[in-house]
């Protein structure tokens, strides 16, 4: 295993200010210079003051408007902020579809544009995953200037947003490349089952894949728009490219695995898109090994036993390579001592879940340098994951998301430039 590639692939894996904050003061010391700062910079703009007094639930509109407005951008234009009319009273969850129906109305202007000035399929699906990705984007960024200052208004008010958004681009889409099907019928689907993200993650080489994160019902659905359009350039290609070699077609599968259910869409073919269900299956039971086994607790138990970073990671890389009987000669040559002179050999059991995780993280980590554009990919990969499983996200995502690349940067820090297998 080549450790100085996989390091140089992940990078820093602790949250940076960009990326995560940690729960505590960093949210504080965040949220006074960005969130309140955006908030601040928007009323500007709409001739209105905002101060400290102001409605905790009126700056969490305005952070989840400014956070949208600067992230969703088709073609270089970016939605123009909304009006809104908290001045006169309390902001409400209208205020919210408010913003929603704002984004929407931009995104099928300069989409119905497009595809009136003759855009073909190949721009027009570009548009809408420029579309989806600004908006996951958007309301990943207010949901960290919002950390620690949530209430259940805004909370709310974000996921009615979300919703209205994730539906109107869906109706969208089905009216521009299916006109004659019932996009209701769709929406149902999509507002009955459990809620559902995407993402965009680029290959090694480049090609851009979508991820989402849906059911076998919404799949079914969805795919019956895919197999229509994939039908028709099929038949494009053909009649303008007889006799040529093939080229790759648009793939859209799905694949459920370990409690996670998601599809795969892009230009790749069968192989390839197996290679990265299998990294989003291997990253899931990572983030399910360190969640439900409090491995960083375990971490921080096994370095009272005397060892350091380097010290524990270097043993734990030990267990992993050697057989149950080198393991019980190893733990009868380490003396670690209690505070009453006695010889602990209690370690082994503490160092064991360690071992095995680590054994995964490398395996993972190396699985993404090989599969992956960049270390950024892999990270939005992991938010995404983090995301869907609720019942870690304590106190929040954020947290959740920070703790997991926290401590997944000591162990990748302590481990040797030189691995052997």
């Amino acid at each position: 295993m080549n450790v100085s590639q996989v390091k140089a692939f992940m990078g820093d894996q602790k949250a940076d200010e960009k990326a995560a904050v940690h729960p505590n003061d960093a949210i504080k010391q965040q949220l006074q210079k960005e969130g309140l700062q955006q908030a601040a910079e928007f009323a500007k703009q709409q001739a209105a003051t905002v101060t400290v007094n102001s409605s905790q639930t009126t700056i969490g509109l305005k952070v989840v408007s400014g956070a949208l407005n600067q992230n969703v951008s088709i073609d270089g234009k970016r939605p123009q902020d909304s009006q809104s009319s908290e001045e006169s009273g309390k902001t409400s969850l209208f205020d919210f579809e408010k913003v929603a129906k704002n984004v929407l109305n931009f995104v099928g202007g300069v989409i119905r544009g497009a595809a009136e000035g003759g855009a073909n399929d190949e721009k027009l699906n570009n548009l809408f995953s420029q579309a989806r990705e600004g908006v996951s984007k958007g309301f990943a960024m207010a949901e960290k200037d919002l950390a620690g200052f949530m209430n259940d208004e805004i909370e709310e008010g974000i996921t009615r947003s979300r919703d209205l958004i994730d539906t109107g681009i869906n109706e969208l889409e089905t009216d521009i490349f299916n006109p004659g099907v019932n996009a209701s019928e769709l929406n149902a689907l999509n507002m009955s089952d459990a809620k559902s993200g995407s993402l965009l993650i680029r290959t090694k080489d480049g090609d851009e894949v979508q991820l989402r994160f849906e059911s076998v019902k919404q799949f079914s659905a969805s795919s019956f728009y895919s197999a229509s359009e994939n039908n028709q350039d099929a038949d494009t290609s053909n009649e303008d490219n007889q006799g040529s070699s093939s080229q790759q077609v648009e793939r859209y599968q799905y694949f459920e695995s370990n409690g996670i259910s998601f599809s795969l869409k892009g230009e790749l073919d069968e192989e390839e898109l197996t290679a990265i269900a299998d990294l989003v299956e291997q990253t899931q039971d990572l983030a399910d090994t360190f969640y439900n086994g409090d491995v960083d607790k375990a971490f921080e138990q096994a370095l009272t036993l005397g060892f350091d970073d380097k010290e524990l990671v270097g043993y734990a890389l030990q267990l992993n390579r050697t057989t149950q009987a080198e393991v019980v000669k190893a733990y009868e040559n380490i003396q670690h001592y209690s505070e009453n002179g006695e010889v602990e050999n209690q370690y082994g059991s503490i160092v064991s879940p360690i071992s095995q995780y680590l054994e995964k993280m490398m395996s993972a980590f190396e699985n993404a340098t090989n599969t992956l554009e960049s270390g950024e990919d892999y990270n939005s990969l992991i938010a995404g994951i983090i995301n869907e499983m609720e019942d870690v996200q304590v106190p929040d995502l954020v947290t959740a998301i920070n703790r997991f690349h926290s401590f997944n940067q000591q162990l990748l820090n302590a481990v040797p430039q030189q691995t052997e297998e």
